[in-house]
């Protein structure tokens, strides 16, 4: 789990990838007929490793539980708790169009 107020995203290389996987969506050369990508990653108290922590770990820098993203050619919309929200706080204020929801602990 990470500390918000420690860790900071690599804003640079976040921006990069996003774009990048945004371009192959619109371009569908890769994702043939794949008009949006899903990311979800529940809670567990055991560390495992699947395409979703990868995908998390080259975009954040960082394991998000509970968090969902969904990545179109156009758009990227993230729903996560509240301290996962502040570390991703940065990514939300930038020139990219990307919503940040944020889910109350009940949800």
């Amino acid at each position: 789990m990470i500390d918000a107020r420690n860790s900071k995203i690599d804003f640079s290389s976040f921006t990069q990838r996003i774009k990048l996987l945004e371009n192959m969506l619109e371009k569908n050369y890769i994702f043939k007929d794949v008009t949006v990508l899903a990311f979800i990653v529940g809670n567990s108290d055991i560390l495992t490793y699947n395409k979703t922590s990868a995908m998390q770990q080259w975009l954040f820098g960082n394991d998000l539980q509970d968090t969902f993203m969904v990545v179109s050619k156009n758009k990227a919309v993230i729903i996560t708790g509240k301290k996962y929200a502040e570390f991703l706080d940065p990514v939300k204020k930038s020139a990219l169009n990307i919503e940040l929801l944020v889910r109350s602990k009940d949800e």
